[in-house]
């Protein structure tokens, strides 16, 4: 007999299965098979990041087709992605920490202090973006254009975008704290439909935006920033709605949400800092590698075909995107569960997992090389297409780098460790990386291929600090 059926109360808690937690919406990666239970959540991730990717994609594909535009455009948008990719860093901080203490929290049966962190993380969520980040973007878009080294024919068609891009922030933004709060919780498949559904809205709505398809005005590249605007409201007004709902894994009282709870706060930005901190490291290198391409000599043609080619690898870039969630999840959920060899056993699967995918388009970025970026940008001028076919063949060695530095991030994340990852990204990817390739083509005047290739040993020169850090075994020791 239950509990509730003989009519005493249950022992805390944590023991009360609420309605808002069916099992069949979250994998438990606590019990069973754990290479079942990681491919049972893995592959919603990945699916779902691939989607992510196809916007941006399609946005560079289209824009690509723009007769007089392709070179700009693709310049302005990449540049653009770079600014709005700040903004999500920032916000990485509150979602890195409520999926860690979400996790933790399912992994020791504490579902009412998981659906209270993702309450919380939404508040936060809303002051930080809301109140600060998006009147701040549309206001100095044009000084964060020019101070990233857009030429005034990019800032012409740049401008426009990246306003529409920072209003389009907060239902962005909205999407990725619902997919990290119910990842957390071990629902990888609920944010897939909403995923899947907000993102072909998005493409079909640039597609008819970009071109005036349907009787729409023609916009051009301002029209895939408004595309994106109007999908991402929409997608958020259904991923409140669905977490009120009490039917997915975590349910969320609105009301009561709004009674801040501060220690919840500290919880999650405790562990969300450092990870918003090596997120803005990254946005910072990317950034500064623009503003170094910016020195080189016929600048619109090696930002526009650097753009071109960083933009093909996104198209695959949903393997390193979904291997850090997922090893977030498997290990907070077992750290919380106090099964640490199976935490650790479970880092180590989702990285060899996310490093072994990630090697087949990486070759086949290499040998097509040129055909990838006539495929994408056939608009392009000729000189941009050789440009990107070059950073496209050098920065393809570093994929499979990547996909491990993201699954192996997201492991000791899981564990709490959220600084170490920081420090790695600090003195690899800027110091080594930037630093280095900064010297190269500013002091020495060599070409843009000595910055990429900086940029390749400094991503595995980090893959090997990780795994030994990793291997260390530090992050089984500490709370969150």
């Amino acid at each position: 007999m239950s509990d509730h059926e003989s009519g005493s109360p249950p022992s805390s808690p944590s023991e009360i299965e609420p309605e808002s937690a069916p099992e069949e919406r979250r994998i438990d990666l606590t019990t069973g098979g754990l290479a079942r239970g990681i491919f049972g959540l893995v592959w919603p991730i990945m699916l779902a990041s691939l989607l992510s990717t196809l916007p941006w994609f399609a946005d560079q594909v289209m824009v690509g087709r723009l007769v007089g535009d392709a070179t700009r455009g693709a310049a302005a948008v990449g540049m653009s992605g770079k600014l709005i990719f700040v903004v999500m860093v920032i916000a990485m901080a509150i979602t890195t920490g409520a999926q860690v203490l979400i996790s933790r929290s399912m992994g020791a049966r504490d579902t009412a202090t998981a659906e209270r962190a993702a309450g919380q993380a939404f508040i936060i969520l809303g002051l930080v973006v809301g109140g600060v980040l998006l009147p701040f973007g549309y206001w100095a878009a044009p000084w964060l254009l020019l101070q990233t080294g857009a030429t005034p024919e990019m800032l012409e068609v740049g401008t426009p975008y990246l306003r529409f891009m920072f209003l389009a922030g907060p239902g962005m933004l909205t999407n990725f704290l619902f997919a990290s709060c119910l990842q957390g919780a071990g629902d990888s498949r609920t944010p897939l439909y909403l995923s899947g559904g907000v993102n072909i809205l998005n493409v079909v709505l640039n597609w008819i935006l970009i071109f005036g398809n349907l009787g729409a005005p023609a916009m051009g590249v301002t029209g895939a920033a408004v595309g994106t605007f109007l999908a991402r409201s929409i997608g958020a007004v259904f991923a409140i709605g669905a977490l009120s709902s009490g039917r997915l894994a975590l349910r969320i009282h609105w009301l009561t949400a709004l009674r801040l709870d501060f220690g919840i706060w500290w919880r999650i930005l405790r562990v969300g800092i450092p990870s918003g901190l090596q997120g803005f490291v990254r946005a910072i290198s990317g950034w500064a590698i623009f503003y170094i391409l910016g020195k080189c000599a016929n600048a619109t043609d090696v930002i526009g075909g650097y753009t071109i080619s960083d933009q093909i690898m996104m198209l695959t870039s949903f393997i390193g995107f979904a291997a850090m969630p997922a090893a977030m999840t498997v290990v907070g959920q077992n750290v919380g569960a106090n099964q640490l060899d199976r935490a650790e056993r479970g880092g180590w699967a989702v990285m060899k997992l996310a490093g072994g995918l990630m090697c087949i388009p990486a070759a086949l970025y290499f040998v097509a090389a040129p055909g990838w970026l006539r495929l994408v940008a056939p608009e392009a001028t000729v000189e941009a297409q050789a440009i990107g076919a070059i950073a496209l063949r050098i920065l393809c060695l570093g994929e499979a780098s990547w996909a491990i530095n993201m699954a192996l991030g997201g492991a000791l994340r899981g564990g709490g460790d959220t600084i170490s990852p920081l420090v790695l990204t600090v003195a690899t990817q800027l110091l080594l990386g930037v630093g280095v390739g900064a010297v190269l083509v500013l002091g020495f005047g060599m070409g843009p291929e000595a910055l990429w290739g900086a940029t390749l040993v400094s991503m595995w020169i980090q893959t090997a600090l990780t795994i030994w850090w990793y291997r260390r075994g530090r992050w089984k020791s500490l709370s969150v």
